[in-house]
């Protein structure tokens, strides 16, 4: 899957470019009610590169967090509390 070799890939694993790409694949499998276990992987592989991402593009980060907060409503109550402590310290 194009979403995991992109978490693997020593080139690209966390930029911006690649926590987007996540995000924007997370949202898609939602928006298609495709497999949760393989949704549920993206999200969290999503929120692994946002979590990079904000250190070496904050801004980026900010553009990418309420995007993410709405992938993570359902049972991701460390990874939303990460995103929400981050975003409000700002």
């Amino acid at each position: 899957m194009a979403a995991w070799r992109a978490v693997s890939d020593p080139e690209t694993a966390h930029t911006p470019e690649t926590a987007d790409l996540l995000t924007e694949t997370a949202e898609q499998l939602v928006a298609a009610g495709a497999d949760r276990a393989e949704t549920l992987r993206v999200i969290r592989n999503a929120h692994t590169i946002w979590h990079h991402t904000r250190d070496d593009d904050p801004e980026t980060a900010c553009e990418l967090a309420p995007r993410l907060l709405d992938l993570l409503q359902d049972g991701h109550a460390r990874r939303t509390a990460d995103v929400l402590e981050w975003s409000a310290a700002r």
